[in-house]
């Protein structure tokens, strides 16, 4: 069976994900709970400006490969 491949970047389905505790298909409504929450973090502070912590966990996951596939979006 092939796993969901990575979230970021650019690694193929079946590759090791990125998720550490979170599975594609056995956690899609924590994942879209999560991802509704990022939204309305983003909508009311765009620049995280009221939110460094945020800002520096960001920084210290998120890599040159990962901002690439980022930013295509």
């Amino acid at each position: 069976m092939r796993g969901e491949g990575d979230v970021l970047g650019d690694a193929q389905s079946g590759a090791r994900s990125s998720l550490r505790l979170l599975r594609v298909i056995t956690d899609a409504d924590i994942i879209a709970d999560a991802r509704a929450a990022a939204e309305r973090v983003l909508e009311d502070d765009p620049a995280l400006v009221r939110h460094p912590a945020l800002v520096e966990a960001i920084e210290r996951r998120v890599g040159t490969a990962e901002r690439a596939a980022l930013a295509k979006n």
